[in-house]
C-alpha cells in the first residue's frame, strides 16, 4: 500500500509524482536504527520539503524512536549563517544535506565544526558527493560520521550507504553497499 506521494527531481527525464511504499521507508529507518542507533539527547534537523523523499527518513526515523526534531524553515535553510545558527541553537546532532548545501555552508560559514559542536552524524543524499567536497567536510567536521546515501523516490529513499571514513579511491566517493533487505543491480 502506498505510504505517500513524493516528487522526483526529474534527473531521469521529467519531474513526476511517485507513490512511495511503506516497505522502503520503514526499511531505511530500520537500517538506520540498527547501524547508527540514536543516543539519549539527540536532536535531528528537519528542513526538507514534505514533497521530497529525504523528508520521510528525516522525520520518521527520529520520531518513531522518540527523538526530537528541530524544524528549520525554508527561508532559514536558504541563508547559511542563519541555518548554522538554528542548528547550533537547537543542539542538532544529526543532519541530512544535499552536497550543494554543504558546499554553501563550507564556503560561507567559518569554523563550521566549532559552530556545530553537538553534530555527530551528517548524511548526504539527493545528488553526487564529489571527493573534493568530501575532503573539505572531513577537515571541517572532525569526529563527525559522514555518510553518502544513494537512492531514488521510486524506491522510497536511499538504498545504499557509504561511511566516508572507510577507504576509498582518492578521486571518487562510492555509493556504498546496499542497506539491509535491499539488492542493487
Amino acid at each position: 500500500a502506498p505510504a505517500c506521494l513524493l516528487y522526483t527531481s526529474g534527473s531521469a527525464g521529467r519531474p513526476k509524482g511517485v507513490l512511495a511504499t511503506h516497505r522502503g521507508a520503514v526499511n531505511h529507518c530500520q537500517w538506520l536504527w540498527d547501524t547508527y542507533p540514536f543516543a539519549p539527547g539527540e536532536v535531528v534537523a528537519c528542513k526538507t520539503s514534505l514533497n521530497f523523499v529525504d523528508a520521510v527518513v528525516e522525520m520518521f526515523a527520529p520520531l518513531l524512536r522518540g527523538v526530537p526534531l528541530a524544524l528549520i524553515p525554508e527561508d532559514v535553510v536558504g541563508d547559511p549563517a542563519r541555518f548554522v545558527d538554528a542548528l547550533a541553537r537547537h543542539g542538532v546532532t544529526r543532519l541530512l544535506l544535499l552536497p550543494a548545501l554543504l558546499r554553501a555552508l563550507l564556503e560561507r560559514v567559518p569554523n563550521l565544526g566549532a559552530r556545530l559542536p553537538r553534530l555527530r552524524l551528517l548524511a548526504f543524499s539527493g545528488e553526487a558527493l564529489d571527493a573534493g567536497l568530501l575532503a573539505q567536510a572531513l577537515a571541517a567536521l572532525p569526529g563527525v560520521t559522514l555518510l553518502n546515501w544513494y537512492g531514488s523516490s521510486e524506491v522510497a529513499g536511499d538504498v545504499t550507504a557509504f561511511d566516508c571514513a572507510d577507504p576509498r579511491p582518492p578521486d571518487a566517493v562510492p555509493l556504498g553497499r546496499p542497506l539491509s533487505n535491499t539488492q542493487v543491480y
